[in-house]
Formats: structure tokens, C-alpha cells, sequence
């Protein structure tokens, strides 16, 4: 299914002049929203790109780098477009980014659901900018700001300080840190709670001796509340990946701060490494974008088929009307239901 934002965004860039592959000044802020787009300008070397989603950096190898929305490299742009996302604080940050890397007369194109507050942010950032059009189109608002003032700091959106990584009561006994932009960025998921009871629970015959040789992934490791609950329950060996910059930026700085010996690094599914795991924990983002995903589903249930020892176990919590038994039979010759509560259900799979 077609997202009418992005098609909005795609037609608009269509029916604007284009710069040459070799002076691009057209930059694309593309997040988890964007696939639509990622498909369509796989081959266009005529505009720059960032993203915070791994996935879409390895689809698109042309002019663009992975970060978490860091433009400050960017200087004199001609159009920044971007997809509204659902946290406001990432949308006020790409204002007010997209602002200082536009040129004087530069446009931010922005698309948006009505429901996702896109007359809000409008009206915020016309002051900033200086000039703003919207169009509608059925439920979908196109904005286009023009910047036609050099320097109205006082003007700026609220981004809550997004750039800061902030210390957050995560866990005891660690220093942790997280920030806006990631999934459950300022509390423990109750999801990933009941993951991590579930599996104690089941590995309490687990000896003292047998964690510190056993091999153990966090896949899709957030701002770390698996890896550092896994660590202190006494495991040694700790991977833990996520497609997300900011929450790869989090845990790493927080690992860094304990003086913690986790392997961290940024990557969709664990695709990058052939290692196998004695263990898995997953608590997978089984929504995509402002959707529910099932392929996503069957893509995470694959990756952990494949990362997965053949005397392993997965570990993994999901919303209870997921049906992550019946993908699972294609991948697992065990699937177990260990628990449901909450809306919640906890499986454990094995082969």
C-alpha cells in the first residue's frame, strides 16, 4: 500500500527542477515512514539523503550518510523534503536543522495525515521560516515553507534538546542514557519487562559458570534495557544491534560510561555478522512507520532462524494478535507460548 504523504512528496520533487548528480543542493530526511520513497530514488544521483534507519542507508549507496538527523554538514540546500514522523521532537529538530541548511529563498517541503498534527507544525514553522503554502489533498496536507529570513533564533521549534543524549533512570546500579527518537526512549517498555521476566524465569538452571561462556544477542537493543538487565544477571558475552542511529548512539555511550564490554553497532536484522547465538532476546518493532508490519515479521523471524545455534533458544515478547506462531512454523520446529498478559505474549522458539 501506497502512503499517499510520501507520494505527495515524490510528486512534488518530480515536477521541480533537479540539480546535476554532481552538485545535488536537494536533500531527502528519509525515517522508518519512507520506504515508498527509498524504492523510487534507489537510482536518483541528483539529491543527497539522510537517514537514521540503516536499512534505507543500504539501499541507497548515492550521496547520503547514516546519523541521527545530524544536516549540520549541509549548507545552502535549494529543498529539504520530509514525511512527518510521530515524535514531535524529532519533526521540531528537522525544522529547525532543514532552516539553517536551507539557502535564503530554500523551501522545506513537508507532508503530513491531518491527525498527525501537520497544521500544527505549519503554523510553528511558518514563524521560523518566514513563508508557508499548504495544499490539501483528501485527508493529506502538502506544506512548503520558504525561508525568507536569515535569522530568527527566537523562532526556533522545541526539539527538547533532541542532539543531547540524556541520563535516564533506566536501571539500577547503571549509568543510562537515551534520548528522544527512540522506542520507549525515557521508561521500560512493559514488553521488554515481561521478556525479561519470562526468560529468567526459564534460565534459572543456568549456572554461574555456564553465563559467562554462553553467547547472547539483543536484537533490536533500543536504549539497552535487555543488554544491561542481561549483563546484570551475569552474562558475559553481550551483542546487541539496532537499526536505529540514536539508540545505537545511547547504548554505546552507556556501555561506555560502565565500563561495559558489549558489542554495539547499527544494523537491520543482524544482517552484517554470520555469528550464531547460544541465546536471543527480541522484542521486535513489529510496527512499521505509523502501520503494523507482518512482513517486518517474517523478516525478523528469518534473521533469527538464521542467527540462532541449532541447540539455541529465542526469546521473544509481541503484541498478542500477532500471529508470530503461523509465520514462525516455516523457521522453528518449536514454538512456545511461555505466557500472555497485558496484551502481551511471550514465546520462546527452537529448533
Amino acid at each position: 500500500m501506497i502512503d499517499p504523504c510520501q507520494e505527495l512528496l515524490l510528486n512534488q520533487y518530480r515536477n521541480t527542477d533537479k540539480c546535476t548528480e554532481n552538485d545535488p543542493s536537494t536533500l531527502w530526511v528519509l525515517d522508518e515512514n519512507s520506504d515508498y520513497l527509498t524504492r523510487n530514488l534507489r537510482n536518483d544521483k541528483n539529491s543527497l539523503y539522510v537517514t537514521n534507519r540503516w536499512d534505507i542507508h543500504t539501499q541507497l549507496n548515492q550521496h547520503g550518510n547514516f546519523s541521527d538527523y545530524d544536516l549540520t554538514a549541509y549548507r545552502e540546500l535549494d529543498t529539504v523534503f520530509f514525511r512527518l514522523c510521530k515524535e514531535k521532537a524529532v519533526v521540531h529538530h528537522i525544522i529547525n536543522q532543514s532552516f539553517s541548511a536551507l539557502k535564503l529563498g530554500g523551501q522545506l517541503i513537508l507532508a503530513g495525515e491531518k491527525n498527525e498534527g501537520v497544521k500544527t507544525y505549519e503554523k510553528k514553522a511558518k514563524a521560523l521560516f518566514g513563508s508557508s503554502e499548504i495544499k490539501k489533498s483528501k485527508n493529506t496536507y502538502l506544506v512548503v515553507l520558504t525561508k525568507t529570513q536569515s535569522d530568527h533564533a527566537e523562532n526556533l521549534l522545541d526539539d527538547q534538546d533532541y542532539c543531547t543524549l540524556r541520563e535516564i533512570d533506566g536501571l539500577a546500579n547503571y549509568q543510562c542514557y537515551s534520548k528522544p527518537g527512540i522506542f520507549g526512549w525515557n521508561k521500560i517498555d512493559q514488553g521488554s519487562k515481561l521478556l525479561l521476566e519470562q526468560f529468567e524465569s526459564h534460565t534459572q538452571i543456568i549456572t554461574k559458570e555456564e553465563k559467562q561462556s554462553l553467547s547472547v544477542l539483543d536484537l533490536g537493543c533500543g536504549w539497552g534495557y535487555l543488554s544491561l538487565s542481561l549483563h546484570q544477571l551475569g552474562f558475559a558475552h553481550i551483542d546487541a544491534t539496532d537499526n536505529n542511529a540514536a539508540a545505537v548512539n545511547a547504548l554505546t555511550a552507556t556501555a561506555k560510561e560502565n565500563n561495559l564490554a558489549f558489542s554495539v553497532w547499527a544494523d537491520h536484522c543482524a544482517e552484517s555478522t554470520d555469528k550464531q547465538y547460544d541465546l536471543i532476546l527480541c522484542n521486535p518493532p513489529f510496527h512499521k512507520g505509523f502501520d503494523h508490519s507482518y512482513p517486518l515479521t517474517d523478516t525478523f523471524l528469518k534473521a533469527l532462524k538464521r542467527l540462532i545455534k541449532h541447540n539455541g533458544k529465542v526469546f521473544l515478547v509481541a503484541n498478542q494478535f500477532i500471529p508470530v506462531e503461523k509465520f514462525g512454523q516455516s523457521y522453528f520446529k518449536t514454538i512456545q507460548t511461555l505466557t500472555t498478559e497485558n496484551g502481551f505474549k511471550v514465546l520462546v522458539l527452537a529448533n
